[in-house]
């Protein structure tokens, strides 16, 4: 009985690690994707921006705008960048700290038997 309860408490362990690992790859490559969605989204507004105001009479005025522009967006990608590697970096951190405590639990399970033969021999 216990061994079987033991084995049970194993597999459960091995598919709920299997389906974190999914849930951490589709994390990883929505956050990917995402990223590059942002810079095609970027330089479409910029693209635009600029046919807009391409019609402007003074070509300084609408220069400077465009560079401007320009800049500020460069900015949003860059900070739009660094949250996305940010958040991932922190994703990872909390993926190695899971398969720690998954490793222990694994060990842990792993000793079991040993344990209970040893106090089914006492008794």
């Amino acid at each position: 009985q216990l061994l079987q309860d033991l084995v049970m408490r194993m597999d459960e362990v091995a598919t709920s690690k299997k389906s974190k690992q999914n849930k951490e790859s589709e994390k990883r490559e929505l956050l990917e994707t995402t990223g590059d969605k942002l810079c095609r989204e970027a330089e479409i507004r910029v693209a635009k921006r600029s046919r807009t105001s391409t019609g402007s009479a003074n070509e300084d005025a609408g220069e400077s705008t465009l560079n401007d522009l320009l800049e500020f967006e460069k900015w949003y990608h860059d900070d739009d960048h660094k949250y996305h590697m940010e958040r991932l970096k922190f994703d990872n951190e909390e993926q190695l700290l899971r398969r720690q405590q998954s490793t222990q639990l694994e060990s842990i399970v792993g000793i079991m038997p040993q344990f209970l033969n040893s106090q089914q021999n006492r008794i």
